[in-house]
């Protein structure tokens, strides 16, 4: 299958990139003749779809009810979504196409943006044998008491955060018993809930604690995808400005380039490669005759525009 674009994964930065793609600035009603693919693993919208995001004090939402408008509005622009569909490798074959293979299809595009995310198996956390850990240790401790837990594994990427977790809850001297698993970075034989724990292992325990904390810091996603010459330091993406990694259209968004995390960073740099990548594509479109994108200069070569003017200027 050929696409003009493909995205690896189907949260809210690989949505909301399939969406700018296919309209273009938000006030657009005009789809554009791009053609966008989204492939994912797992459940769409993965860890956002566990979330309530909080904005500021009095501004919150379901990341739930995002996950869904986001999805509904994509598919009505006729994206199409390839569920159940692990990306294996991705590789440059020519100038303007890539090859990118999964467990059972193999796809071709123009451009590939990377939107994986930072944890490669959030539909585990559907089981009610697992709990992430998204706070420090007293809130944890609270939500292990709710469910009534007195054994647990700690599950992350990073050992040591799992280590330093792992003696801060054992203070407040209510578990009996704490064991660390940590994630192989690379493929590995998937076992309870596609995690990397033995099955006969969860019957000598109640549950399962994710270290969120230890992927912020060791991204286990983007090192199970092969992408030969990809440049990134703990799994994390190098881009510049506009997302575009070392190879030239792969592109990054969302927390598998960025150490924060959040809904407003993975909106914002899925607008800001889907532009510069709809651009590429289509330097002119019918709603918007003078250009696809009013919020970057119009100029052809960006050695012209005002963000390299303001490149020089902080050297």
């Amino acid at each position: 299958m050929n696409y003009d674009v493909i995205i690896i994964g189907a949260g809210p930065a690989g949505i909301y990139s399939s969406i700018i793609l296919k309209r273009g600035i938000p006030i657009q009603n005009v789809e554009e003749n791009i053609s966008v693919g989204i492939i994912e693993k797992g459940l769409i919208g993965g860890f956002t779809r566990y979330a309530h995001i909080q904005i500021s004090k009095q501004w919150s939402f379901s990341g739930s009810n995002l996950i869904s408008n986001l999805y509904n509005e994509a598919k009505n622009l006729n994206v199409h979504f390839h569920s159940n569909e692990e990306v294996t490798n991705i590789e440059k074959i020519c100038n303007d196409k890539f090859l990118i293979k999964t467990n059972s299809k193999i796809f071709t595009a123009r451009f590939v943006i990377l939107a994986n995310g930072i944890f490669s198996t959030p539909e585990s956390l559907n089981s009610n044998k697992v709990l992430i850990g998204l706070h420090n240790a007293k809130f944890m401790i609270e939500d292990i008491k709710e469910k009534g837990w007195k054994k647990i594994i700690l599950y992350g990427s990073y050992k040591k955060s799992l280590k330093d977790l792992k003696k801060e809850l054992e203070e407040y001297k209510y578990l009996e018993k704490i064991k660390i698993i940590v994630e192989p970075l690379g493929s590995y034989e998937k076992k309870f809930l596609d995690l990397s724990i033995p099955n006969e292992m969860m019957s000598n325990f109640d549950g399962i604690v994710i270290d969120y904390n230890s992927y912020k810091i060791l991204n286990s996603s983007t090192p199970k995808i092969n992408i030969p010459e990809l440049k990134e330091d703990l799994g994390f993406i190098y881009t510049n400005e506009f997302c575009e990694t070392n190879i030239s259209g792969l592109y990054a968004v969302g927390t598998n380039s960025n150490i924060i995390t959040g809904i407003p960073i993975c909106l914002s740099t899925a607008q800001i490669a889907s532009l510069d990548i709809g651009r590429k594509i289509n330097k002119v479109i019918i709603s918007e005759p003078t250009g696809r994108f009013p919020w970057f200069p119009r100029e052809a070569d960006w050695n012209n525009s005002w963000l390299n003017i303001l490149k020089k200027q902080r050297k």
